[in-house]
């Protein structure tokens, strides 16, 4: 318990305790406790990854509670980072009481939590109308539809929010709406929204659709491991047809296939913003390359293109071969875990000798032998 004490003594004087992965347990909560009450000025808390679960929250806070230097505290409080304590629901009753108090927050990060809409619930009114916060990450819990729901309570009143992320958090098409719902009505200037893994479907694309077509703030947008399909595709290629302030989007793991990547590729053929487009584990294969490249030759807008795992061959990489020529825009590119031979290989590897632009690029795990000292030689790095 010494070593807690005197870590978390030692950055006090920089008004920022960070506690992250140190595994303090409930009695380091108790310790830190006993430190905060004799502080008055604390702007960054990190408590990440200490598996002091409910009772560590409750100890805690609730000593703090029962005096007035909560106020103190909350007052200046900018970061606050809890992710990964097995926190539960019930411990957000505790957390409610610091969060109603703080005037200057921040960044709120709750992830891997296993929070559920009652946990939302509890937060509801300690988060309403926070004007200073800015970034609001709920990632691996399990909110569903109810939580989403409560949640949309939350971002109709954060008028500042730049990102918003909920992955694997099971909300499907129903919750998806009523984030959206959220971010439309109240015109929240979000730059970064995260909602991959949340068994979204078909079934939210026409919502989808309107949500890019009129929004001019997202800059990033994660929706991987997903299952859109056919027609989701048609439709998330629709608002992107209309939307030209998208700079990231991360479509990994949403079964796209050649017609779905055909649809994507004429919903941004007038596309100049997009930069940054991940497409690994898809089944995009050899025809889908085909559609891909003609279209690579025609917007060198694209700078960083992911591709890994897709069931790539060597027909595939002779038809980039003449796409990575002419895109000489491109950054980072990566094809590794595919089906190319050293025949394929080879033709890319050419390529890459008349891109002197690309930076980083990747086709391990292939079905090569001599690749990666031949990129050696081109220095070109090769990453993973």
């Amino acid at each position: 318990m010494m070593f807690i004490w005197n870590k978390i003594s030692s950055v006090l004087e920089n008004n920022v305790i960070n506690m992250d992965s140190l595994e303090i347990g409930v009695n380091g909560c108790e310790i830190l406790s006993e430190i905060l009450m004799n502080c008055d000025y604390i702007q960054s808390l990190n408590l990440r990854s200490n598996s002091f679960f409910s009772q560590g929250l409750k100890t805690l806070i609730k000593p703090i509670f029962n005096t007035k230097q909560i106020i103190y505290i909350a007052r200046d409080l900018k970061i606050l980072e809890l992710d990964f304590n097995k926190l539960g629901s019930k411990s957000m009753k505790y957390l409610r009481h610091l969060l109603k108090l703080t005037v200057n927050l921040e960044i709120l990060s709750l992830n891997n939590n296993y929070i559920d809409a009652s946990g939302v619930r509890q937060l509801i009114n300690s988060l309403k109308g926070k004007s200073s916060l800015s970034y609001l990450s709920m990632s691996f819990n399990m909110l569903g539809i109810k939580g989403s729901f409560y949640l949309k309570e939350v971002l109709m009143t954060l008028t500042n929010l730049k990102e918003l992320s909920l992955d694997s958090n099971n909300i499907s098409d129903e919750g998806f709406y009523y984030i959206v719902s959220a971010l439309k009505e109240n015109s929240i200037p979000l730059s970064k929204l995260s909602l991959s893994n949340n068994n979204l479907s078909v079934g939210c694309g026409e919502v989808f659709m309107e949500f890019l077509a009129n929004n001019q703030t997202l800059k990033s947008l994660w929706i991987s491991n997903n299952n859109f399909s056919n027609k989701g595709y048609q439709y998330i290629a629709s608002g992107l047809a209309n939307n030209f302030f998208l700079e990231e989007l991360n479509l990994n793991s949403t079964e796209c296939g050649p017609e779905e990547i055909e649809f994507l590729c004429e919903g941004l053929q007038n596309n100049k913003t997009l930069n940054k487009i991940f497409l690994n584990s898809n089944n995009i294969g050899d025809e889908g390359m085909k559609v891909l490249s003609s279209f690579l030759k025609v917007n060198h807008f694209v700078t960083y293109l992911y591709l890994a795992n897709n069931n790539i061959g060597d027909t595939g990489a002779t038809v980039l071969t003449e796409a990575l020529i002419e895109h000489k825009n491109l950054i980072e590119f990566k094809i590794n875990c595919n089906y190319i031979t050293d025949e394929g290989a080879k033709l890319i590897l050419y390529a890459l000798l008349h891109n002197n632009n690309i930076q980083k690029f990747n086709i391990e795990n292939n079905l090569t032998t001599w690749v990666e000292s031949n990129l050696n030689l081109m220095n070109i790095k090769p990453f993973i």
